[in-house]
């Protein structure tokens, strides 16, 4: 049986999702979660089919924790988001220690907007995967594909982090995989918004094939990997800060400390036209710290800002 097929099999009820994988799911759903007109506590989750355009949805300050492992598996033929966290809402995978998140989200058709994998917007919203693995595997046959994507609006501060709309990554090992047509992005934070990422992180992301993608894509935001030093954090993929001048600029604050850490790809800039550059604006919040061994391969030496 292939690994899709093994996947999808899932969906035919809790029994034969134990005799597969030894997991009997708490709480099964095949059409998408709507998780945002009461507060929800699950010892595990799975979802299999969205609802719409989406597999897991919390809004209206609503707070989902799924305790133990969660299994999101979710396509269609058109515009997709796996988990889709707004308005103020928190959303928790994988509390307890021993916990597996994986989420899995594939468009089969032309996207008119965007493929993503997990979705943090708007002042206050959060999104936090902990336990022992996450993974992140986003996938579109014919468009673009997107991660991790946040975004605040509504608040010109990135001081408070009370209202920055955020992912956190905590589990022990973190894996974004993301592969599209066009353009794959591992993390797009916009606008007043943060990602933070501990323990053990990899980030892999290709378009059209074979082309290197962009590891992370920012305006103004904040973005810490590995910042105690303590974890492995493998990145194939560039950095670019994008937009025009002063809007561009935000905080990125990378540690490779271990001969099997490493960063493929470049930093730079790119404005709204596309134009990738170095010379167009500064960018002062960029950190990259490389000790013990550790890597940074450049692919295109003429667009580095360090």
């Amino acid at each position: 049986m292939s690994k899709k097929m093994l996947k999808r099999s899932l969906a035919l009820g809790a029994l034969m999702a134990f005799v597969i994988t030894g997991q009997a799911w708490a709480e099964e759903f095949t059409n998408g979660l709507n998780a945002h007109k009461e507060n929800l506590t699950f010892d595990s989750l799975s979802v299999t089919g969205p609802d719409g355009s989406t597999g897991v949805y919390n809004a209206n300050a609503k707070k989902l924790m799924v305790t133990g492992s969660s299994y999101i598996d979710v396509e269609r033929d058109s515009d997709l988001t796996g988990i889709y966290a707004v308005l103020g809402s928190s959303s928790t995978f994988g509390s307890s220690e021993n916990s597996t998140t994986e989420v899995y989200v594939h468009t089969t058709n032309d996207t008119s907007y965007k493929t993503q994998g997990v979705l943090s917007m708007g002042v206050g919203t959060t999104v936090n995967f902990g336990g022992k693995e996450f993974t992140l595997n986003v996938s579109s046959d014919k468009g673009e594909a997107y991660g991790i994507w946040t975004d605040t609006y509504g608040t010109e501060s990135r001081n408070d982090d009370d209202v920055l709309a955020s992912v956190n990554l905590n589990a022990a090992n973190n894996n974004i995989i993301v592969k599209g047509i066009g353009d794959a992005i591992g993390i797009y934070s916009m606008d007043f918004s943060k990602v933070e990422a501990t323990g053990n992180l990899t980030i892999n992301t290709v378009y059209d094939d074979n082309k290197v993608g962009r590891a992370i894509l920012t305006r103004q935001s904040e973005i810490a990997i590995n910042k105690d030093g303590k974890g492995t954090v493998k990145i194939d993929g560039d950095i670019t800060f994008y937009g025009y001048k002063n809007s561009r600029d935000s905080i990125v604050d990378i540690t490779l400390n271990n001969s099997y850490s490493y960063l493929n790809g470049n930093i730079y800039t790119l404005t709204y036209s596309g134009q990738e550059s170095i010379n167009d604006g500064d960018v002062n919040g960029m950190k990259l710290t490389i000790s013990n061994s550790a890597t940074w391969k450049v692919l295109k030496i003429a667009l580095l800002i360090l």
